[in-house]
């Protein structure tokens, strides 16, 4: 354990809350819990897929040891190591200056007292360990945690949201700006019961075949100290900040490759100022198309995240329409729906910067002609993309005015086209599209505005 002390900032501190770890230990070993509750450690039942058939496994879900420190709560006061971790956490000027006090983020807060600290710590050790049994990783990660809260001037907050209709044959994988995933194992979703929260609601590893994970976000916040009397303001800007870092994530992987990932909810935490709780509910009903990511893409997909993330979309805001339009499309129930917000993305991103009337006199030709010139190849291939886009804004009107049929373009062959098959054309038009404006911001560096001028003379 003194190897592990000299880390930490306040040696003593972490020297009285290594005592109490062990005593306390000592001390719950063999007291009996006074509750029903406490008594009865419950089972989950968590369901995983095997190559053939489905695995149903029940996963034990033990009481923490809040439970006896609170049953026995009259005498904790009494333990030596409980009576030095209050001394020291009173000597401590930066302690004491949070007390009494408000203490978190914007996204929320929690009344400080010395007392709750040493419960506090045994029940955060014990989510992270599993046991009271002393690890010399598990206590410096999570007494630094503690440390952080006294001493830094900000704090990270994470949101952890249930990644669903996604996967990938590895298991973890990175993207940047403090997000990653990772998948929901049992022993995962195990230590996510436990936490409590929203994932209270959870009980599947995985989800129609394929593996269920865990979307995680990271962000560093300013730590907010407030009196008693004066409740935390909420400053929305930073409230937001993760949880649009996880709605970016979602679209750029939409666009990226077909398929519709979604996350349900979110569950939240700063360490000893927030636990748990916040749910995220969907608006919309996601399709089941789901999304794989190889891990020959995963490097792709970070240089193409990293320039979505770039993008000034209070600049080319033509660009926000298209890629609210797309996703608002893969969440549709109806395929008519769909339709009608591919045709409205792919006209903010083909008819983008002609904004008077003269400019966009004979819209539906422009529309095509456009989008012939940008992703078209050679001549037979702009001619077929131009056929797939003629015909949009006929089937857009017939699908808003009701008309009992929509009449389709047909294929080359002169086969009639499905409304799926449709919805699926645009689908890749769009995709094919939004990667040309991208590749216009990473050439110019500022915007992804392109001149039509130049695109269809050229």
């Amino acid at each position: 354990m003194a190897k592990c002390m000299k880390q930490f900032r306040n040696h003593e501190m972490a020297e009285a809350f290594g005592k109490w770890l062990e005593e306390a230990r000592a001390f719950l070993r063999d007291k009996p819990p006074k509750s029903e509750a406490a008594m009865d450690p419950g089972t989950r039942l968590v369901i995983h897929h095997e190559p053939g058939r489905s695995v149903e496994e029940e996963v034990v879900v033990p009481e923490s040891p809040s439970h006896l420190l609170y049953d026995h709560r009259e005498e904790i006061p009494n333990l030596t190591s409980y009576r030095r971790v209050v001394d020291v956490l009173r000597r401590s000027f930066a302690s004491t200056e949070l007390t009494g006090k408000f203490v978190g983020t914007a996204a929320g807060a929690s009344l400080a007292q010395s007392g709750h600290f040493p419960e506090l710590f045994i029940h955060n050790y014990w989510l992270r360990n599993r046991s009271l049994d002393y690890d010399e990783t598990s206590f410096a990660e999570v007494y630094a945690t503690l440390e952080s809260f006294i001493y830094a001037d900000e704090l990270v907050r994470t949101l952890n949201a249930p990644l669903h209709n996604f996967d990938s044959e590895v298991d973890t994988m990175t993207f940047g700006e403090g997000l990653s995933a990772r998948v929901i194992t049992p022993e995962l979703y195990e230590s996510l019961y436990l936490r409590g929260g929203t994932f209270k609601s959870e009980n599947k590893t995985e989800h129609r075949g394929l593996r269920s994970w865990l979307l995680t976000v990271r962000t560093t916040e300013v730590k907010m100290v407030r009196g008693e009397h004066d409740p935390p303001r909420v400053d929305e800007a930073a409230f937001n900040q993760p949880y649009r870092l996880a709605q970016d994530l979602i679209k750029a992987l939409r666009i990226y490759k077909k398929g519709a990932p979604t996350f349900r909810f979110v569950d939240e935490e700063t360490p000893w100022a927030h636990v748990g709780g916040r749910a995220y509910p969907a608006l919309t009903l996601p399709r089941s198309d789901p999304l794989i990511l190889s891990a020959d893409e995963l490097d792709d997909f970070r240089n193409f995240f990293t320039t979505f993330r770039k993008v000034d979309l209070q600049r080319d805001r033509f660009l926000r329409v298209a890629i609210e339009r797309f996703n608002s499309a893969l969440d549709r129930i109806t395929l008519e729906d769909s339709v009608i917000d591919l045709s409205i993305c792919l006209e903010a991103l083909l008819l983008s910067g002609l904004g008077n009337e003269d400019d966009r006199g004979n819209v539906s030709y422009r529309f095509a002609l456009h989008g012939a010139r940008l992703l078209g190849q050679d001549a037979a291939d702009r001619q077929q993309v131009y056929h797939k886009l003629k015909g949009v804004y006929g089937v857009r009107s017939r699908i808003v005015h009701g008309a009992e049929s929509y009449d389709l373009p047909r294929e080359e062959s002169g086969k009639k086209i499905t409304i799926d098959r449709f919805c699926d054309s645009l689908e890749q038009l769009a995709r094919a599209c939004f990667r040309k404006f991208f590749c216009q911001f990473e050439r110019t560096g500022d915007t992804c505005r392109i001149e039509w001028n130049t695109v269809v003379l050229s």
